[in-house]
Formats: C-alpha cells, structure tokens, sequence
C-alpha cells in the first residue's frame, strides 16, 4: 500500500461525484457524492487535457484519493445528488497520480 505525499497540507473538504454512469436517454446518473480531504488552489491558466487537447484550467486540487477525469468536485460539503446542480462544482479535466522515485509516496493532482 502506498502513503500519500503532502497530507499536512488537505486541510480543506471538497464534495467528489465519481463521473456519471449513462442512463440509455442521453444522460446519465450519478453515484452518491462523498467527502474527501484536499487541498484546492484556485488558479487560472492553459493546460492540456489528458487527451492532450489545450484547456483553460479553473483550478487545481491535490485530493487525498484518486479522482476518475470526467467525475466532478466542488470545495465544501455537498449533498446534491447531481453536481450540475451545486453552484461552484467543477468537472475534472484532467487527473493524475504521481509517484516518487522509488513508488512509494503518491500525490494526487486533479486539474478542473
């Protein structure tokens, strides 16, 4: 089992929805959403996306917890069952997990 890098800084709570499951019309359902740990910066500016397309990024958030591109998150405590409808939830463009030299200690990085 691997330790997470940096857990002295997830002082914040953030609401994830894991990405949502089709419902046959076009749509989709969402599971239910759950609390993480996880420090959010608020920051603009170009990235890619993990297909490699240029985004405009809102912020980016180290999770203590792996996150699924296309799930979405949203700083604070949300009981919404669908995060379209929490003002100030963002999509995950882009998610990844990064390991030190000997794999041992993990971070988490989601880019909204």
């Amino acid at each position: 089992m691997s330790t997470l890098a940096n857990t002295d800084i997830m002082f914040q709570v953030a609401t994830y929805w894991a990405p949502a499951t089709p419902n046959g019309y076009g749509g989709g359902t969402f599971p239910a959403p759950v609390q993480i740990n996880c420090r959010w910066e608020f920051e603009t500016g170009l990235t890619t996306d993990g297909e490699g397309n240029e985004i405009q990024s809102t912020a980016v958030v180290y999770p203590d917890q792996e996150v699924a591109e296309d799930g979405w998150l949203y700083l604070g405590v949300s009981a919404e069952a669908d995060p379209h409808d929490e003002e100030g939830a963002y999509i995950i463009r882009k998610f990844r997990m990064i390991p030190d030299q000997l794999n041992e200690l993990h971070e988490y990085k989601a880019t909204l």
